[in-house]
């Protein structure tokens, strides 16, 4: 009798808890703790994306933004707020937290990294190398271009390397104020030693190109004659000088990559 007594007070504690936690998790848009800052908006939203400027916090508007730091959460499971903020909304940066995602990069899965975009406050898919706010937790079901929907993310923000290590462009290799913001230090070292190593190679190139084409061209004027060998040896700098660019390129890709 007592053991039945004791498994009807158990299968009721379980079942409070139960709803407890249902009740819970519908109250709740985010898991994670929330940070009160003031954001320079008045027409936020929650999920909104938030990021950091000189002129202070703001609601993202361009893709792949560096400077993002958080997102809107109306309802946090947990909030740190000061006595006081009193204009202030809730941001989250670690944990779980909805975020509103539209269409613009293409479909969202789960497991796709989300990113800034064009649309005011609002991710999307990332496809190539930059920062990212998080993972997507479960599919987007876009009812048209133009939706703008809101899914669980998990939060990590960082810069993610699509493909090689290596950038996608020689812009791409110069622009270390972006990459400074969160790879570590000795990644940032890598980048301006390939940057340097890359410059240096190009200028050498066009320097000797120059200087070839100068002395070629003073050659053929004294002795017209021997325009056959001057630009045999005219196409022999420009060879020459295409396996230093590519050599410096090389050399640029093994610091890049070098662990």
């Amino acid at each position: 009798m007592r053991i039945l007594y004791h498994a009807i007070i158990a299968l009721v504690i379980a079942v409070l808890v139960s709803q407890t936690n249902t009740a819970y998790a519908t109250e709740v848009s985010s898991v994670g703790i929330a940070t009160y800052l003031s954001i320079d908006n008045k027409q936020i939203q929650d999920g909104d994306i938030v990021i950091s400027t000189s002129e202070g916090y703001q609601i993202s508007t361009q893709a792949y933004d560096p400077r993002v730091i958080g997102v809107v959460t109306t309802k946090p499971a947990i909030e740190l707020r000061n006595n006081d903020e009193k204009t202030g909304k809730p941001v989250v940066n670690q944990g779980t937290a909805f975020v509103k995602v539209t269409k613009e990069n293409g479909e969202v899965k789960t497991g796709d990294f989300i990113t800034t975009s064009t649309v005011k406050g609002t991710g999307m898919k990332a496809t190539r190398s930059g920062y990212v706010i998080g993972e997507a937790l479960q599919d987007a079901n876009f009812a048209n271009n133009a939706t703008v929907i809101l899914i669980p993310v998990s939060l990590n923000l960082r810069y993610i390397q699509f493909g090689p290590q290596t950038p996608n462009s020689l812009a791409d290799l110069l622009s270390l104020s972006q990459i400074a913001s969160y790879e570590q230090p000795i990644r940032v070292v890598q980048y301006i030693i390939a940057a340097i190593i890359v410059i240096s190679s190009f200028a050498f190139g066009f320097l000797i190109f120059a200087r070839t084409v100068n002395t070629g061209i003073q050659a053929l004027g004294r002795n017209p004659l021997a325009g056959r060998m001057i630009q045999l040896s005219i196409v022999f700098n420009v060879v020459l000088i295409i396996i230093i660019i590519m050599t410096g390129v090389g050399l640029a890709y093994l610091v890049i990559r070098l662990a």
